[in-house]
């Protein structure tokens, strides 16, 4: 383990971001802190989250506005 590196936490586990040590320390590569990262939500490097985009069922549309359209086609 490097200096000045801390070790992963639970939630690190399954990132690409992980480097193991010869002693079988594992640490984060691109933070000294990983623990800081986790402290108010999700890590903001952690390569194995995966967010899913919001899709909305149907967009509402204005009555007024809809019926404007209508009548200039």
């Amino acid at each position: 383990m490097n200096p000045g590196f801390e070790p992963i936490v639970e939630q690190c586990t399954g990132c690409d971001c992980i480097n193991v040590g010869p002693a079988g320390l594992a640490h984060c590569k691109k933070c000294y802190v990983p623990s800081a990262k986790w402290r108010n939500g999700k890590c903001n490097l952690a390569s194995h989250i995966v967010l899913v985009a919001k899709v909305e069922d149907k967009k509402m549309l204005n009555p007024l506005k809809a019926s404007k359209r209508s009548m200039g086609k």
